[in-house]
């Protein structure tokens, strides 16, 4: 685990000299800064000591991971250093972590409190005797060997005793942050800032200068604000003149007509609007252009004052180049006509024409204005939009037109921040061409990049309160159905109020606007020609005489649209139509029941399962025709859900109290859940198992199947066979034309038939029971059945037709009820989808969670009017394990699983609630849950503690070192999330959960001495862990009372070894795993008290075991699945046990386990709030309505769930 460093860890012990040995000299002075600026964060320590790793802030505030691993060899360290920068070991980030941790460990040992307070609070109270020291600028040319280059450079300066002095200070001291204190805070910004812009490091390597033409035009502004704040400019150290920074300088071109003809254009600068130059009578002297592209101009006056002028405003890219190069062209003089035509205009709109020859003129290029071309498809209500620029002159003539994709493609420089937001929008349609500038349209001869620029301005602003409902308007776009309509009706007209802004819409333009007439909707069922299970429902949505799309319709509610958009251009508003969204719901919902890939919405398929929804259909619009068979098996299906809301096994009465009308939904509830147990059955039902028998006899009885998915250890098997015993019962009544031999009284014939029809399967089926099993569990059903159901004929297959010699089919016809393994219906598939049964039970039902395996989709195949699973834990891995079980047993009751995924899975397991309830509502007649607490009161307690376990030193040296390796794979594979990735990361997890109980699992190969056994190389017997001596200290007591324990581990090497340290112990102990081939003859010994420690494997015993003689269950390594936990503890606690249940669960502190305990906990809250469902959910806990949901506890671990676990374990 990791922790804070104290005193005694080892960089105490190192010194300066030995780091920079290692990381070399430069590496060792700025790891130094950086550990002394405090760029060292989250550092701990791991292992023993051994690991040391932080957050090291590295330059341009970059984040490293950097660690330190060492390896002490008597009082000499060795150390070598790993960092996610681009050196990648022994970098500087390396040295300020150890000397932060140095610095800590050394403060760690300390006394409370500061060892030189007394210095330090003096130099608290210090005062500065002196004032801070003045600050100038020389301004001169700069030296190059032995004479003078006539580049201006700065030079810094502080004032001394006799004048400005170069001592004690520099660029170089600017830069380093050492003139602190000793200058005003606002001159030091100024010259930082000024450092900053020696892009190319003269003053670091050649020059105490920085040369001015190489500095940016930003500039200017730093100059201005060090003089405002008190900085001197000055020419010279001694004796220099004064510096002044003057504005009003402009510069441009001048085109000049010369006497041969031709015109000569030439930079040009204008210093007639400068104010304060001074100059003398004579010719001026040609000013020094600075920086490049040149931004300012220097010139010495007469008055010897050195004039500094940036140029007003500052010149574009153009003009830049043409000042630094000092750019001139002659225009021959047979083609400055031409020139002047075409090229003058151009000219003037990319630099200032500051000196125009009169004999020239400038031609008349108009104004741009921004046209916004929309065209419009009415058929499939689709538009394009696209910009362009166009030119016009005040008399409205075309001087051309360029088309832009992006309106801040004319921009000159970057737009403001909030338009960021907008950038690489898409288009709504890949590779749409969008509507082009008119064919044959000239380009503009002139453009004012500068006009446009404001132009394209202003239009943005407008655009943005319109982006959030139109995107970004000022993008050549493509918009389709709803947006279309948005676009027509809401924002050309604003556009068109925009300033600058033409709209032409081209094509015929639909009249988009909200319909005002209400909505009405009807629905139809009727006979499904293909699969007489299924029936077709139709449904449509008027709007005065127009029909709504249903497809539209239902894209509008899954995107959230507010709007549907009709033929005509109409629009139906959804904001005040709850009617019209839930229908949209329930009409997708629907369609991906049977046919997603429908071509008409309107026509769905539905089986009487999906009662729900033609039930809310009929509660929304006018219900038209519906055939009577449809009615019939609703009514059926509404039974069974009156009854999971009835929850009790008195409200029988209640129900036929509600249920008066003949023919109504509710008919005959009464007498199907007061169906009495059947005389053949040799037990007595308890409460809880009577109203799970009458739950499973009304499915049963109605052709419907569901989930029986109560708490291990309740008798689920025993429900099953009364059921069956009912059945059989009544078959023999029905053949001798009696009544039913069970007593049910007869139920309404118009919607259930008789008490002892619905016994019979609705197709009129006689065949036997099938009861599907794992191979282990096949003979628990063969001995409950002759033990409670005497009478019943069951057969057990076990083996396949080759080894067993008989077929199936003779067995079928000399058996009530087949029992066999899910391996076998597999093997056999054609033979046992070749039979018609009664029924089919699944036990336990997760056997067949993964609906793409192959034994998925052979339980699918098998023709039976119902199925019944049977599992205490309905859910493993996620809610798809729900799904798979209940599409066998309810087909058609939830949607294909990508929908099922879409709609239920991700949103419940990230913790929707209404996605949870609407999924439980759904579910919850046919799904069955109790839990012991709630209906087995006078089972014994049940308690649990955790022992905590503390590792041995060299077995916390050998996890730490395995921890830090195999988390350093991890983290980086996990950022690949790939199949490989995550069975990489789950095989470290493994390790690390076997490094937690005993590193020989991991470091000694298999099959050698100490692999998992408790005896090392050479026969010498091992020290057991520390987790086999805790365990060996608790049972001891345990055996010696005569209490008997269960003993529980997924490792089975861990197992054999401590296996065989009770054994040396002298307990008395039965082994079982997977390879255990006699598993019947060691359950029994067990039993019969042969064994004092019954050792199982998780997988082993997971299921199918009754073991009430023991009393104590030791959990050796926890499991992030709390069901599978679970199970395991229910071998025990479960009818039939009369002492009360001790569980303890052995967890090793600081390592994975612990982590996996707090996952564990994490899962069981969502398993209980999705399965076990709460206390004023309806339906109750305790009766048929118990909630059924979600398989919250996974045992496929998620990317992040990885990292929690291996982060801080």
């Amino acid at each position: 685990m990791a922790r804070d460093i104290t005193p005694d860890d080892w960089p105490v012990r190192v010194t300066d000299a030995q780091i920079s040995a290692v990381t070399g000299a430069a590496a060792f002075a700025r790891g130094r800064r950086y550990a002394e600026t405090r760029r060292v964060s989250n550092l701990s320590v791991s292992g023993n000591g051994e690991i040391i790793a932080a957050a090291v802030r590295g330059s341009r505030g970059r984040v490293y991971q950097t660690m330190v691993f060492s390896e002490s060899k008597g009082r000499h360290i060795d150390w070598r250093g790993s960092c996610s920068c681009p050196v990648g070991s022994d970098c500087k980030h390396t040295v300020a972590l150890i000397l932060a941790a140095r610095r800590r460990a050394t403060a760690a040992g300390a006394p409370p409190g500061d060892a030189d307070w007394e210095r330090r609070l003096t130099h608290m109270l210090r005062t500065r005797q002196t004032s801070r020291r003045a600050v100038a600028i020389e301004i001169s040319a700069q030296d190059s060997g032995s004479h003078r280059t006539g580049r201006l450079g700065l030079l810094p300066l502080l004032a001394g005793k006799r004048g400005w002095v170069r001592q004690g200070i520099s660029w170089q001291a600017v830069f380093g942050g050492h003139l602190e204190g000793q200058i005003a805070p606002e001159v030091l910004d100024c010259l930082e800032d000024l450092a900053s812009m020696d892009s190319g490091g003269y003053f670091y390597y050649n020059s105490p200068r920085i040369p001015l033409e190489t500095m940016p035009a930003r500039v200017w502004d730093v100059l201005r604000r060090g003089v405002e704040a008190g900085v001197t400019l000055t020419t010279a150290q001694r004796g220099g003149n004064e510096v002044r920074i003057l504005h009003g300088l402009r510069a441009g071109v001048g085109i000049r007509r010369r006497k041969d003809g031709t015109a000569r254009i030439s930079p040009s600068i204008d210093l007639s609007g400068v104010e304060g130059l001074v100059t003398g009578g004579g010719r001026t002297p040609e000013p020094c252009p600075l920086g490049d592209p040149t931004h300012g101009y220097a010139l010495t006056g007469d008055d010897g004052v050195l004039n500094l002028m940036p140029l007003e405003p500052p010149p574009g890219e153009v003009l830049g180049r043409i000042l630094r190069r000092n750019e001139h062209l002659t225009i021959p003089a047979a083609d400055v006509e031409r020139f002047e035509s075409r090229h003058l205009g151009e000219l003037a709109a990319a630099v200032p024409i500051i000196d125009l020859d009169p004999a020239m003129h400038l031609p008349e290029t108009g104004e741009p204005v921004a046209v916004l071309r929309v065209g419009v498809d009415a058929a499939r209500h689709r538009a394009e939009t696209s910009w362009s620029i166009r030119y016009v002159t005040p008399s409205g003539e075309n001087r051309g037109e360029a088309a832009v994709d992006d309106l801040t493609e004319v921009l000159d420089g970057p737009g403001p921040l909030e338009w960021s937001q907008w950038a690489g929008a898409p288009s709504g349609s890949s590779g749409a061409a969008g509507a082009a500038a008119p064919a044959g349209a000239p380009a503009p001869a002139v453009r004012d990049r500068a006009c446009e620029d404001r132009l394209a301005r202003r239009i943005v602003n407008e655009c943005l309160p319109l982006a959030q409902a139109h995107g970004p308007l000022w993008q050549r776009r493509v918009f389709e159905g709803m947006a279309t309509a948005r676009l027509v009706a809401q924002a050309l007209p604003a556009l068109e109020q925009v300033d600058g802004v033409v709209v032409e819409v081209v094509g015929e333009v639909p009249d988009y606007r909200e319909a005002e007439e209400a909505p009405l909707i009807t629905t139809d069922v009727a006979e499904d020609d293909e699969r007489l299970d299924w029936f077709s429902l139709q449904v449509r949505v008027r709007v005065g005489d127009e029909d709504v799309p249903l497809d539209r319709l239902m894209t509008a509610v899954a995107t959230g649209a507010e709007e549907v958009l009709l033929d005509s251009g109409r629009w139906v508003s959804l904001a005040d139509r709850p009617e019209i969204v839930r229908l949209a719901r329930l009409m997708e919902e629907g369609r991906d029941l049977r046919d997603p890939e429908a071509r008409s919405a309107g026509n769905l398929s539905v089986t009487p399962f999906q009662a729900g929804l033609y039930a809310e259909l009929v509660g929304l619009g006018v219900v038209g025709e519906a055939t009577q068979r449809w009615r019939e098996g609703v009514e059926r299906l509404l039974a069974v859900v009156a009854a999971a809301e009835v929850g009790d096994a008195g409200a029988g009465t209640r129900a036929e109290d509600e249920s008066g009308d003949e023919g109504g939904a509710g008919g005959g509830i009464g007498s199907a859940i007061d169906v009495p147990v059947p005389t053949g059955l040799r037990a007595t039902l308890r409460p809880y198992q009577l109203d799970g028998y009458r739950w499973l006899a009304l499915l049963q009885s109605t052709g419907l199947g569901g989930v029986l998915a109560d708490d291990m250890g309740l008798g689920k098997t025993l429900q099953v066979l009364a059921v069956v015993q009912r059945m059989l019962e009544t078959r023999a009544a029905s053949a001798g034309g009696t009544a039913d031999s069970a007593g049910a009284e007869p139920a309404d014939a118009g919607a259930m038939g008789t008490a002892s029809e619905a016994a019979v399967p609705a197709d009129g089926r006689s065949g036997p029971v099938l009861v599907v099993a794992p191979t282990s569990v096949v003979g628990a059903w063969v001995e409950q059945a002759a033990r409670f159901c005497p009478d019943v004929r069951v057969r057990a297959v076990t083996r396949t037709r080759a080894k067993r010699g008989e077929d199936l089919g003779a067995i079928v016809a000399g058996a009530d009820v087949v029992v066999t393994s899910y391996t076998i219906v597999r093997l056999e598939e054609e033979e046992f989808t070749g039979v018609d049964w009664s029924w089919v039970v699944l036990d336990e039902a997760q056997f067949v969670k993964n609906h793409t395996a192959v034994t998925y989709k052979t339980v699918r195949r098998l023709r039976t009017p119902s199925t019944l699973a049977i599992t205490g834990t309905p859910l493993e891995n996620s809610l798809m394990d729900l799904w798979s079980l209940l599409s066998i047993t309810a087909p058609g009751l939830l949607p294909g699983p990508d929908r099922f995924a879409k709609v239920y899975r991700r949103p419940v397991e990230h913790g929707d609630d209404d996605a949870l309830a609407a999924l439980r509502a759904r579910i919850r007649p046919f799904l069955l849950r109790r839990a012991k607490e709630d209906v087995a009161a006078d089972l014994p307690d049940k308690s649990e503690q955790i022992l905590s376990v503390e590792l041995g030193a060299g077995h916390r040296r050998a996890y730490d070192r395995r921890l830090a390796r195999e988390r350093q794979k991890i983290l980086g594979l996990l950022e690949e999330d790939t199949a490989q990735a995550r069975f990489t990361a789950l095989k470290s997890l493994t390790i690390l959960r076997q490094m937690a109980l005993d590193p020989a699992l991991v470091e000694t190969p298999r099959g050698d001495a100490g692999a998992g056994g408790q005896r090392a190389a050479g026969g010498r017997r091992r020290r057991p862990t520390a987790k086999v001596e805790v365990l060996l200290e608790t049972l001891r007591p345990v055996v010696a009372e005569g209490h008997r324990a269960l003993v529980f581990s997924q490792f089975t090497r861990y197992l054999t070894g401590v296996r065989e340290a009770l054994e040396a112990d002298g307990m008395r102990t039965a082994y079982l795993d997977g390879t255990t081939t006699n598993r019947q003859e060691v359950i029994d010994a067990f039993r019969a008290g042969r064994a004092d420690v019954f050792l199982i494997s998780l997988k082993a015993g997971g299921f199918g075991l009754t073991l009430t003689e023991a009393d104590y269950v030791f959990l050796l390594d926890p499991w992030w699945n709390p069901q599978v936990e679970e199970q395991a503890v229910d071998r025990t606690h479960r009818i039939g046990q009369d002492k009360s249940v001790m569980v303890y669960r052995l967890v090793s502190a600081g390592t994975i386990e612990e982590k996996v305990m707090a996952l564990k906990e994490k899962k069981a809250e969502l398993f209980d709030r999705v399965v076990e469902g709460s206390a004023d959910d309806v339906g109750g806990a305790g009766g048929p309505g118990g909630p059924g949901g979600a398989g919250a506890s996974r045992a496929r671990l998620t990317a992040q769930e990885i990292r929690e676990l291996i982060g801080g374990a």
